[in-house]
């Protein structure tokens, strides 16, 4: 295993996904825990194979609310820009629109760019530590509204969720935003607005990331409980195609509110 930064991500060698037994799957969680998001070159799984991969990680494939799966084996999605499909250039983790989110996501490199086109993830957890204490107790108390509108099919999705959320194994806790979050509830949208912009600066500082340059047959597996990720748009007209099983459910938890919260939120004042 090598590490690729202190703070998020691991590329492991040595290892087949298609034959691992229980022990080695065990590892595998645990070290996807440890360090939220683990590359691997050189996997090209079955459908089978990846399905029971993400069985063994998180659970049953997670049904995504506004795409039917697009595989010709019904599980999964193929992220294809020959189809007009591309990946998000804006933070985001997978699904907060929904009630709930995938605990976990594969994905695999079918056929990437030479250049361009690198995936980037960043530790939510990293920015709000960095948070002053009286900020950490504020955004305790506060929820967002994460909205999709799908044009093409005339279907909005929405959902509320808290801004921090504890991580139901590591007991870590991490922010929760993302290009899909509008708003925050019971907050005027300029002071929401603002305290955003501050919150998503603190999460994505360049020491909480990790970039990963894709190869044909590159295999990713992201804890998206947290992270966000997003994709470089600087490959032009060039193939990129990936196939994302998202797997497990997962429903973010508000924490127990702290009094001490209430005095941060009417202290707060948006920059001007």
């Amino acid at each position: 295993m090598q590490l690729l930064s202190p703070q998020i991500g691991a590329q492991i060698s040595g290892l087949d996904l298609s034959r691992l037994d229980q022990y080695q799957m065990t590892w595998l969680r645990g070290a996807l825990l440890r360090h939220q998001v683990l590359f691997f070159r050189a996997q090209a799984l079955s459908s089978i194979s990846l399905q029971q991969l993400g069985l063994g990680l998180a659970g049953a494939p997670y049904r995504h609310p506004l795409f039917s799966p697009n595989t010709s084996e019904g599980v999964g999605y193929e992220l294809d820009s020959r189809q007009g499909v591309h990946q998000s250039a804006h933070w985001h983790p997978d699904v907060p629109f929904a009630a709930t989110l995938p605990a976990v996501s594969i994905v695999q490199g079918v056929s990437v760019p030479d250049l361009g086109g690198d995936g980037v993830w960043v530790n939510t957890a990293g920015g709000y530590l960095s948070l002053p204490l009286k900020w950490q107790y504020l955004v305790q108390q506060l929820a967002g509204i994460h909205r999709r509108e799908f044009v093409q099919a005339g279907r909005i999705h929405s959902a509320l969720h808290p801004l921090v959320h504890q991580h139901p194994e590591t007991g870590a806790y991490h922010l929760l935003l993302g290009e899909f979050l509008t708003s925050l509830h019971g907050l005027e949208s300029t002071t929401a607005a603002s305290l955003l912009n501050e919150l998503q600066a603190s999460v994505l500082l360049p020491e909480y990331q990790v970039r990963w340059q894709w190869r044909n047959d590159d295999l990713v597996i992201c804890d998206n409980r947290a992270t966000m990720h997003r994709t470089e748009a600087d490959y032009g007209g060039a193939i990129r195609h990936l196939r994302w099983l998202p797997c497990g459910h997962y429903q973010p938890q508000a924490l127990k509110p702290k009094a001490s919260g209430f005095e941060a939120l009417l202290a707060f004042k948006p920059a001007h």
